[in-house]
């Protein structure tokens, strides 16, 4: 590719980067190639190239026979803190100080924060997450979809927040601890108790409480992890 024709494919990924954020949201589906090419006058080689390097950065994908789409949490790469190269027991030990240094400050905003909404959203999860349970001794599910079920509970918790680094850098831990567990079977898990009483200090906005509740929350989680990950 020429210097020339670089410049203005990364022009024109700018351009369409401006037009995503005004215009459009996650999941939603971008005008055809000949569109845009005519909306920023340039050739549609230019625009293939625009749009090649916005998938790099995990901003647009391609779904065959349907067009360019907006990504699912646009910009952020799987997997960004690498992971996957890290050793798992030492990974495991640093995912669950990380929600330990964040988790309990959530769950105290959230009971400045935390709209009817929100409430009811955490309720369902947590009752969600119980039945769950109650699916999985009777061997109608995998721990996975426990795990799974829990991790959407603790989402809803930061969603409560209504801050955008909240809800970026908590779906990161959480693929974290979803690749630790994947597959394994021997992860104990305790009643749901303590998401209803996380759910009652931030109705009752009591951020003491709800920040000490979290937090043996979470240690209890790190008791109960299985040592053969």
């Amino acid at each position: 590719m020429s210097h020339n024709i670089k410049m203005l494919a990364e022009d024109a990924a700018d351009q369409i980067l401006k037009l995503i954020t005004n215009k459009y949201q996650e999941g939603d589906k971008l005008p055809n190639e000949t569109e845009l090419a005519e909306w920023l006058k340039v050739s549609r080689p230019t625009i293939r190239e625009a749009i090649k390097y916005l998938r790099a950065i995990n901003v647009l994908e391609i779904k065959r026979g349907k067009g360019t789409f907006v990504c699912i949490n646009p910009g952020m790469v799987e997997d960004p803190l690498g992971c996957r190269f890290v050793d798992k027991n030492k990974l495991v030990v640093d995912l669950y100080e990380m929600r330990l240094i964040l988790e309990p400050e959530i769950a105290a905003l959230a009971t400045e924060k935390a709209t009817p909404e929100c409430v009811e959203k955490m309720r369902v999860c947590a009752q969600t997450f119980v039945d769950g349970l109650g699916k999985y001794k009777a061997g109608e599910i995998k721990m996975i979809q426990v795990l799974h079920n829990d991790i959407e509970f603790h989402k809803a918790v930061a969603d409560c927040c209504d801050n955008t680094i909240v809800e970026r850098i908590m779906p990161i831990i959480n693929k974290g601890l979803m690749d630790l567990y994947y597959g394994n079977e021997s992860h104990r898990y305790a009643s749901g108790r303590n998401h209803f009483e996380i759910i009652d200090a931030i109705v009752e906005k009591d951020p003491s409480k709800a920040r000490d509740i979290m937090r043996r929350h979470i240690i209890k989680g790190r008791e109960n992890m299985p040592d053969d990950l």
